[in-house]
């Protein structure tokens, strides 16, 4: 008797939450793994190199540069479907936010599961390049005055942070 797409993943994901999943049971493996030059499946190890990034030959989002695949008609993260065909469930936070696969070598086309890391968005985003990692990075204020706990002022909105000592100048009108 043929097993369902819900018995099967439950067989092998046990109560997880679906969700979370990508198909990962549709993509032929071989596949997947021959869209990375290199590839060689007679080789130990696959003929990869652990160290050197796997960049897929696949389609990249327009202006994102992360390379997609897609499994029955829908588009998935290439580097999510790696991480959870090799490594396993990315799963999900405790709010339902779920995690993510960060590339450690910041090369966004690259699927190499020792380049990978599940993390949350977060993190994910603090570590990136981004205009809002970059400021969250800093130390200090545009004038040198330290980002820490006593002289910085976080808006309610919780986003993001203002120098205190700043805002004492300006109503000073010493700037």
């Amino acid at each position: 008797m043929a097993m369902t797409l819900e018995e099967l993943t439950e067989a092998i994901f046990g109560d997880l939450d679906r969700e979370t999943l990508t198909p990962i049971h549709l993509v032929d493996e071989e596949e997947f793994l021959s869209k990375i030059p290199g590839y060689d499946p007679d080789a130990d190890g696959l003929g990869l190199n652990a160290q050197e990034c796997w960049e897929l030959t696949n389609k990249v989002y327009p202006g994102l540069g992360y390379c997609y695949i897609s499994i029955g008609g829908k588009n998935y993260n290439a580097a999510r479907v790696s991480y959870e065909m090799f490594v396993g469930p990315l799963g999900r936070e405790e709010d339902g936010t779920p995690f993510q696969a960060d590339h450690l070598c910041r090369n966004t086309r690259c699927v190499n599961i020792y380049h990978l890391e599940r993390v949350t968005k977060r993190v994910n985003i603090l570590r990136s390049n981004n205009p809002c990692a970059q400021n969250a990075r800093k130390k200090k204020c545009l004038r040198g005055h330290a980002f820490d706990e006593d002289n910085t002022y976080v808006p309610p909105s919780g986003k993001g942070r203002k120098c205190r000592e700043c805002i004492r100048m300006r109503r000073a009108g010493e700037i």
